[in-house]
């Protein structure tokens, strides 16, 4: 079985969905689902139809206003969070 998924955004009612030249004349079975929330002016501006955005684009540049020593200080305190992850839990 082979899986394709795409995001796309209907306008006016009409989805279109580009498949590969191999699923010609064969059947196939479309699903719709509604996805989380993506930002429709994100998807538009990515240029490529089918491309997921999760909305982090948005934070891009937030807080170039950080000092490197910020930076350090903020990715030092990820870090941290993201090795409590791999503790052992009881």
């Amino acid at each position: 079985m082979q899986v394709i998924r795409q995001y796309a955004v209907p306008e006016n009612g009409i989805l279109t969905i580009e498949v590969p030249e191999a699923f010609d004349g064969k059947q196939v079975e479309v699903q719709v689902v509604l996805a989380q929330e993506v930002s429709v002016k994100a998807h538009k501006s990515a240029g490529r139809r089918g491309l997921k955005t999760t909305g982090l684009e948005t934070l891009v540049g937030k807080y170039k206003h950080y000092t490197a020593e910020q930076n350090q200080s903020v990715d030092q305190v990820f870090s941290a969070m993201r090795d409590e992850w791999e503790r052992t839990i009881f």
